[in-house]
């Protein structure tokens, strides 16, 4: 795998100087090693329990992931918060609850939930939110605001620089974009941010803000959706993101696929779409070996579905069946299990 780093870095030194500068001042907190592919496995292990019936040992489970491990998801607390709450169980809904806010999930999402929201009714209102409170506090101690607000500058960059995209349609209607010298941009500045101090992942610099219609959505991988070098330049640290507890794996998976699914488009390779973004910064992918089927097109998904669980067994990612069970009893349930980009991860 080559790529060629071409950027015209005049007027981009001293943005990229400033922010790596910054960068460099190291995350707040230093975790202990824990490997979070096997922490996702148990998270599986905890579905399955409840799906089969077995509620009490699930909610056991749950609550010994979330004491052994430093870094649980915002979506995992949250699922474990309705679940606890569908059970009446109210002492661990309150624990999880804690879990829940203290990893980033803000009240205007747990009050989604018709299992959350019956509990309040309860009586339980006034308790509940003295513990978000109080959980809410420790998340916003536990994050990096200053690389936080680093890398929201460069995802605010990107947002303001589309409004200037004037693409150009050629005889066989196909967009072809130009001015897209911002993306070059924050797609360096973010390889040496992670490069420096790691990908800025969910506990690094927290989630994003609730304005959008996904929930517990990250944001640092908002660049390299817009980037399909990204992966290319990335791609072990992104990885190793997955282990230390700063990407799910579906938002890995996610990341994988979309830059494959560009970067074929840019070899006029089109399934379901008909951009072409032409970079400065050039990047050669060798034939794609990793199937996850985790896309927003199913033109890229691929039928050999033991492949599929492998490649995802690999990353901590659930089975393909697992994926179906889940979405059938979130259905029968009311449980909320899905979040982040388009509900991806």
């Amino acid at each position: 795998m080559q790529i060629n780093s071409r950027v015209n870095w005049s007027g981009f030194r001293t943005l990229s100087g400033i922010l790596f500068g910054i960068a460099m001042l190291l995350t707040n907190v230093v975790w202990c090693q824990e490997n979070y592919i096997h922490y996702n496995k148990e998270i599986l292990t905890a579905e399955k329990l409840y799906f089969t019936g077995k509620h009490k040992e699930s909610l056991e489970k749950y609550q010994d992931i979330f004491s052994r491990y430093k870094k649980p998801f915002a979506i995992h607390c949250f699922v474990a918060t309705q679940m606890a709450a569908a059970r009446n169980d109210t002492s661990l809904f309150f624990d999880f609850l804690g879990k829940a806010a203290s990893n980033g999930v803000p009240w205007s999402t747990l009050t989604k939930s018709v299992h959350v929201r019956r509990m309040l009714k309860d009586g339980h209102t006034r308790r509940a939110l003295d513990i978000q409170e109080e959980g809410w506090k420790k998340y916003l101690n536990s994050i990096n605001k200053v690389l936080r607000d680093s890398i929201d500058y460069l995802v605010k960059r990107d947002n303001n620089d589309r409004k200037n995209w004037k693409p150009i349609k050629d005889s066989n209607r196909i967009y072809h974009y130009y001015n897209v010298k911002v993306l070059d941009e924050n797609l360096h500045i973010l390889n040496r941010i992670t490069k420096r101090v790691g990908f800025p992942g969910q506990h690094k610099i927290g989630l994003r803000e609730n304005d959008d219609p996904w929930i517990l959505r990250s944001f640092g991988s908002t660049l390299l959706y817009h980037h399909f070098c990204g992966l290319s330049l990335m791609k072990e640290d992104l990885l190793k993101a997955v282990e230390d507890g700063e990407l799910l794996p579906a938002e890995y998976a996610l990341i994988y696929e979309w830059a494959y699914s560009s970067y074929y488009q840019s070899k006029g390779q089109f399934r379901g779409s008909n951009n072409i973004f032409h970079f400065t910064t050039k990047c050669d992918y060798p034939k794609q070996d990793k199937f996850y089927n985790n896309f927003l097109s199913p033109f890229f998904y691929s039928k050999d579905t033991l492949l599929v669980n492998k490649c995802r067994g690999e990353i901590g990612m659930q089975s393909l069946e697992h994926e179906q069970i889940k979405k059938m009893f979130e259905r029968n349930n009311q449980i909320i299990f899905r979040s982040g980009m388009f509900n991806f991860y």
